[in-house]
């Protein structure tokens, strides 16, 4: 008598939901490009929509530019966590920059003119873009390894989704003071959502997704 096998699901689209997962990490990774040199040649459009909003810190665009090449190259797992491994440090270090309030600027590193640098450097970063960084280091690693880590991954990945949502209607709404809780500018927050979104998508067929993504009743 031949055993049944129960066989999970797929959605036909799962190649498709992986392949936007990287477009968002091409794309993550070119606007990082494309802020820095914002920053090299003063053109002050990328980094800070307005004069009432924060200049995105160097770090920040770094740890941006990692997550977004880390998306684009999920296939290889080495790369991916050395990626991982090095926004976790990012996070790590702006963790003690928040607790003992010390700021390293290496904004001016960047920039052509010094003086404009000083102007655009914002203070340390606030706790909910600390909280970020740690959860989608963890999430990237966490995807690397095999499927039972999977849904850990997801949960970080949704974590930081409601994060940069909230704190994104926080800006908006004017439900917090931007002087002091906000040093980060509300494009950042847009991109933790979309790379949390990203996270999800990248493994379409594994842990919740595949509810939602699956061809069955939930997805």
């Amino acid at each position: 008598m031949l055993a049944m096998t129960y066989v999970k699901p797929v959605s036909h689209f799962s190649i498709w939901y992986k392949g936007l997962s990287q477009f968002t990490g091409i794309s993550t990774a070119v606007f990082s490009c494309l802020i820095l040199i914002d920053w090299a040649f003063n053109i002050k459009i990328l980094c800070s929509f307005s004069p009432d909003t924060s200049a995105m810190r160097m770090d920040a665009v770094f740890s941006l530019l990692l997550m977004g090449l880390a998306l684009w190259q999920l296939p290889e797992v080495g790369i991916v966590r050395l990626y991982a491994i090095l926004i976790l440090c990012v996070g790590l270090f702006a963790i003690a920059e928040y607790i003992w309030q010390f700021d390293i600027n290496i904004n001016p590193i960047f920039s052509k003119d010094p003086i404009v640098s000083i102007d655009l450097t914002s203070n340390t970063n606030n706790l909910s873009t600390i909280v970020n960084y740690l959860l989608i280091g963890i999430a990237l690693f966490l995807i690397t390894l095999d499927d039972n880590w999977i849904l850990a991954s997801q949960i970080c990945a949704v974590a930081v989704s409601l994060i940069g949502l909230w704190d994104l209607l926080n800006y908006m709404y004017g439900m917090s003071d931007h002087g002091t809780y906000f040093n980060t500018p509300p494009q950042f927050f847009a991109a933790f959502i979309l790379i949390a979104l990203a996270l999800l998508l990248a493994r379409p067929d594994k842990g919740v997704m595949i509810v939602i993504t699956g061809d069955n009743l939930g997805g």
